[in-house]
C-alpha cells in the first residue's frame, strides 16, 4: 500500500487550531517530499534522494507509521493515496 499523498495531522492542546501541526508525504519515485507545520501557516518542505523507488517509499512508510506513533492521525479528507 502506497502512503503517497498522506496528510497527517496532530491537535495539540488549547481551545483553537490554530497550534496544530500538519505532516504530508508525497513519493514520487526516488524522491520523497516532505512538509511539515503549523496548520493554516507556510509549510517547511524537503526533498530526500534515495537510491531507488523502493527504498523511497519504504522510509516513507516507516515515516508515516513512527509520526501516528507520536500521535498524528490520518487527514481522511486530504489523503489521496
Amino acid at each position: 500500500m502506497s502512503v503517497s499523498g498522506t496528510r497527517l495531522l496532530k491537535h495539540e492542546p488549547g481551545d483553537s487550531h490554530s497550534n496544530d501541526k500538519v505532516w504530508t508525504v508525497e513519493v514520487r519515485g526516488d524522491q520523497v517530499l516532505v512538509a511539515w507545520g503549523k496548520v493554516e501557516t507556510q509549510l517547511a518542505t524537503t526533498t530526500k534522494l534515495f537510491p531507488d523507488a523502493l527504498l523511497a517509499e519504504k522510509w516513507a512508510a516507516e515515516t508515516v507509521a513512527e509520526k501516528i506513533k507520536a500521535g498524528y492521525a490520518v487527514d481522511e479528507s486530504e489523503a489521496t493515496a
